[in-house]
């Protein structure tokens, strides 16, 4: 089911993007037309990564109906949602996080984003492996 959805969310965006092109597309074949598509084409492969990380990001997001965590003995309680902007190979990549905080406070939790390794480097894993040049 999910990787449907992934499907389906990628083409929505691919769909949209060429409908936009369209004139373009359907237009002489010049160097600067080729050009053009060629940037249209740099675009698409930009939203269809995006889009299906983000689908499969957004699934592997805790539930709604959680509120309340026990996150190694330690008690948190749903905040709030936020968005951060990440980094990727396919470009920036806004994402609604879930985010949680000790009712005595202290550092919140954001589920998803320990779950991939997001927790203290801003930057997923295979543009990490580029900063290490």
């Amino acid at each position: 089911m999910l990787t449907q959805r992934m499907i389906e969310n990628v083409c929505d965006k691919v769909k949209d993007i060429f409908q936009e092109a369209e004139q373009l597309i359907e237009g002489e074949l010049n160097l600067q037309s080729a050009s053009q598509v060629s940037e249209v084409l740099n675009k698409l492969a930009s939203i269809a990564w995006v889009t299906a990380m983000r689908t499969w990001l957004e699934e592997h997001e805790i539930d709604e109906d959680k509120t309340v965590l026990d996150v190694k003995g330690q008690i948190y309680r749903f905040k709030c949602i936020s968005e951060k902007t990440f980094l990727t190979p396919g470009g920036e990549m806004r994402l609604p996080r879930r985010i949680f905080q000790p009712d005595s406070g202290g550092k919140c939790y954001l589920p998803l984003d320990a779950a991939w390794g997001m927790e203290q480097p801003c930057l997923p894993p295979p543009i990490q492996k580029t900063q290490q040049w």
